[in-house]
């Protein structure tokens, strides 16, 4: 027989709270718990000044240089403000003027034909001598800005105002020449060059214009591949403009060429007019004698660096191979 189960009875009394135990705070921890939040507080609020004085040194007032720095010129090229920029190009217009070092370059004029620029240098401030130990370049742009040639400046020492024109036939798309821009170029900045070599291994680089072909022989070292000798010959035709003046110049030069050692020289009739050959061994031509015969801007000095040759021989228009 199943056992009868017993009903559930739910004790209704009523729930009483149950003491477990108790805790006592003292007055003493309150205090010190609003002093900590005080300390802190005010810690945050001074902090840079408790910095300074645990390292015045890195904290030192910064001494006031003052700026060398100009004024930025809105349009570097206007005529109102000529100050050359060397990164600047310049648009060939009337009333160009570009200063440079107390010198002031304008009346600038690019001929297509016969292929020439022509300006007028003044001297203001700067140094006679400026331009001999410094290399500038007048470099031609389009109005694109593609570069197009360069010139090499070729100034003596100089005190006060002078013309130029140099020749820049071998200026690429020279009838597109519409910008400028005068440039200090380094020779550190110069290309490297290509030499040739002739039958006797010898590095060489010729370079040519409408009468003049100049073969300049090298030695390498370290690298760097050294000028020695060269040879410079001239042509000239009798049809050429004031033809008996200039073959009387070439006379008196190889006349006084004779017998200087370092320099072979020889002046030589041809159908079409002359033929004037200088060679040179340039470590055997001393120093005062190369001062007085080869003053011409493309006779270099023993030891030049060949890519200064090419870079500056091509910017006197010249074509170098």
């Amino acid at each position: 027989m199943a056992k009868k189960k017993e009903p559930i009875v739910l004790n209704k009394t009523e729930l009483m709270p149950t003491n477990l135990g108790s805790m006592k705070q003292k007055e003493s921890g309150i205090i010190i718990t609003i002093l900590i939040l005080v300390v802190f507080v005010v810690g945050i609020f001074f902090l840079p000044q408790i910095m300074e004085l645990l390292n015045p040194v890195n904290n030192a007032p910064i001494p006031y240089v003052p700026s060398t720095v100009e004024p930025e010129n809105p349009n570097p090229g206007s005529d109102e403000d000529p100050s050359a920029d060397l990164n600047q190009l310049y648009e060939v217009k009337e009333g160009l003027a570009i200063e440079v070092e107390g010198y002031t370059f304008n009346e600038f004029v690019v001929n297509s034909t016969p292929g020439t620029i022509s300006f007028v240098l003044t001297n203001h401030t700067g140094s006679a001598s400026y331009f001999q130990t410094h290399s500038y370049y007048i470099e031609y742009y389009s109005q694109s800005e593609e570069l197009l040639g360069r010139t090499k400046l070729i100034v003596q020492n100089m005190d006060s105002s002078i013309s130029q024109e140099y020749e820049i036939s071998n200026v690429t798309k020279i009838g597109m020449v519409s910008k400028i821009a005068i440039k200090e170029i380094d020779e550190n900045e110069y290309p490297a060059v290509n030499l040739r070599t002739n039958n006797d291994k010898i590095p060489y680089l010729e370079c040519s214009n409408q009468t003049h072909v100049i073969t300049y022989y090298f030695e390498l070292n370290k690298n760097k591949y050294e000028l020695k000798r060269f040879e410079n010959r001239v042509m000239i035709a009798n049809s050429s403009e004031n033809y008996e003046t200039i073959l009387e110049q070439y006379t008196t030069l190889s006349d006084s060429m004779e017998s200087i050692k370092g320099l072979e020289v020889s002046l030589t009739p041809i159908v079409s007019g002359f033929e004037f050959v200088l060679e040179s061994d340039l470590g055997a031509l001393s120093e005062s004698n190369r001062k007085t015969y080869l003053k011409e801007p493309y006779y270099y000095l023993l030891n030049t660096d060949a890519k200064v040759i090419s870079f500056e021989m091509q910017a006197q228009n010249y074509s170098c191979k």
